[in-house]
């Protein structure tokens, strides 16, 4: 749709997903589930404006339903080991999962609004050809406002041809570890506002002889529609390097009651990289 000096260009879209296992063996237990399974719904919007002077940035929505198996809400998952856990486990839910704007001066960045952190930070490019493995989720940053609950945030970033600086602060409410995450609702979290924030910033290095604009455009045709998730690297080698730090009580859920740690603050540092082989018609 466009106006006078004014143009905004609307893309929807409807991703649907299924997924369900089965226990061959017979179960440990006399009616211990055998099977399990569960469907998502994604809705997202995105509406890019601009004027003839100037880009104004977008404007992304995105709806989510979560239809979980009765056995896994009930704390009775059919399959509970590290290699068959299925990474969209959650709660039954429908709610608002994303709504940002987002906007580039050139080389600075911002983005502010409900966001899944994992879209941005902790990011290989392959990552979403591995179904179960830990690529996709670093289970190095503990309690990132991620699926299948986003947070509400404030990111900055810079980027040049090689090397890519990006740091955001999140709600860290939305990730306490109860059934009902806190970020479901259309305000900040009262753990934030006592100070419960999740801080994260990273760096990216492009590496090796950079990617024609014609070998760019191909990977991003190529790259997996996950969300918002479209990381291509510049360069055959990527190196992030990042650190981060919870405010939030994700802790206390895994310590004892008298554990010194219980309630503290968590941090820590993560490192994601990707080598990509040149191929063929690139040679």
């Amino acid at each position: 749709m466009s106006a006078v000096g004014f143009v905004a260009w609307l893309t929807a879209g409807v991703l649907l997903t299924s997924e369900g296992a089965a226990v061959l063996t017979p179960p440990r237990a006399p009616g211990a589930p055998r099977a399990e399974h569960r469907h998502l719904a994604q809705l997202s919007l995105s509406l890019d404006l601009q004027t003839p002077a100037r880009d104004l940035g977008r404007v992304v929505a995105q709806g989510l339903g979560v239809r979980e198996d009765d056995d896994v809400q009930a704390g009775r998952p059919a399959l509970s080991d590290l290699h068959a856990y299925s990474n969209l486990r959650a709660e039954d839910r429908l709610q608002l999962f994303e709504l940002f704007w987002e906007g580039a001066a050139g080389p600075a960045r911002l983005r502010f609004g409900k966001v899944d952190a994992n879209d941005h930070f902790a990011v290989s490019e392959h990552e979403a050809h591995l179904i179960n493995g830990a690529a996709g989720y670093s289970p190095s940053v503990f309690g990132m406002p991620s699926y299948p609950n986003s947070a509400w945030c404030v990111q900055v970033g810079l980027s040049a041809t090689r090397v890519d600086a990006l740091a955001g602060v999140f709600d860290g409410g939305a990730t306490e570890l109860s059934p009902t995450p806190t970020g479901a609702h259309l305000w900040l979290s009262p753990a934030a506002r006592r100070g419960g924030l999740f801080a994260v910033g990273q760096v990216t290095l492009h590496l090796g002889a950079l990617h024609a604009e014609e070998a760019l455009a191909a990977n991003e045709r190529a790259a997996p529609t996950q969300s918002d998730r479209r990381f291509v690297a510049r360069a055959p080698y990527h190196l992030t390097l990042g650190a981060w730090t919870h405010r939030g009580r994700v802790v206390p859920s895994l310590t004892a009651p008298n554990d010194p740690a219980r309630g503290a603050p968590a941090w820590g540092v993560y490192a994601t990289s990707d080598l990509t082989a040149p191929s063929v018609a690139e040679r």
